[in-house]
């Protein structure tokens, strides 16, 4: 199980070209990307989404990739010479004009502003796009090395917590076991205290419990509660992405919580179920960060 948030990042050197890649993210329901990459590179953004989707599902990802290029692939010197002869014919006419002496240099040329460019263009040299794929997936197992380890961690509390939710909702199936026969002992007491007459309609009776008994019964809910913490339990224990899966299953726990809470009137119970609706709630929290 992994987490939504992790961290990782990997450093590369091939033949003086020295790649960084960051990776990291926080929780979303979808797989956003925000890539700062340099220009020289620019072209492999979408190589590099390709790789990432392809070992994770969903999360906001930010990836910072820098490249340091000592090597002398890729760079070029341009000189604007439009500029530059505008500049050397200005240069000559105020001369003459003045009779002073043209003694211009090149370093003279080379630090004027717009007069000579340094680029970079690594686009098109296929090697480039290998040798920063390469530092990319070894950013992201790191990445996902670190979504592990978190997920893990959230894995045990909620294996705990479940542990929390079957002994209550056991306690729960034993507290309703005789709920029946204590409603028909209660209804029975009361028409002793109240009805004269020993004329008690038995059939009147008999519907009494059948009502209750159809109204109160919670063994259903007991039975699908108890089948959605042994789903919520393989989901923890499989390696693909579970977390919309898992968030499904426990609104339907919530569900046949209320629904229990709705039909008891025994104290017992409804302590049991507040309890349940708070260990609900906190393992709801949890799985907003699962993948």
């Amino acid at each position: 199980m992994k987490s939504m948030t992790g961290y990782g990042k990997y450093e590369s050197t091939f033949e003086g070209r020295k790649y960084f890649v960051e990776i990291k993210s926080v929780n979303s329901k979808y797989l956003d990307f925000n890539i700062k990459i340099p220009r020289s590179i620019s072209t492999f953004e979408e190589d590099i989404k390709q790789l990432i989707a392809k070992k994770v599902s969903r999360g906001k990802i930010e990836v910072n990739v820098r490249i340091d290029n000592y090597s002398e692939v890729g760079k070029d010197i341009k000189f604007d010479d439009i500029l530059l002869n505008q500049l050397l014919t200005g240069f000559n006419d105020l001369a003459l004009k003045y009779n002073i002496e043209n003694n211009i240099k090149m370093s003279d040329i080379i630090n004027i502003d717009g007069i000579v460019h340094f680029e970079q263009d690594l686009q098109n040299i296929e090697y480039i796009k290998e040798e920063l794929l390469f530092t990319v997936n070894e950013a992201i197992n790191k990445y996902i090395e670190m979504k592990t380890i978190e997920g893990n961690k959230i894995k045990e509390d909620i294996l705990l917590k479940l542990s929390i939710l079957k002994n209550n909702i056991d306690n729960i199936a034993q507290l309703s076991y005789n709920i029946i026969d204590e409603y028909k002992a209660k209804i029975e007491k009361r028409l002793n205290e109240y009805i004269i007459s020993s004329d008690i309609d038995k059939n009147r009776i008999l519907t009494e419990i059948i009502l209750f008994a159809d109204k109160m019964t919670i063994d259903e809910e007991i039975i699908r509660f108890n089948s959605h913490i042994m789903q919520f339990n393989n989901g923890l224990n499989t390696d693909a992405s579970i977390g919309k899966k898992l968030d499904f299953i426990l609104q339907e726990m919530n569900r046949e919580t209320n629904t229990i809470g709705s039909k008891t009137n025994k104290l017992e119970i409804t302590q049991l179920v507040i309890d349940n609706k708070g260990v609900l709630e906190n393992i709801r929290e949890q799985i907003q960060n699962i993948e």
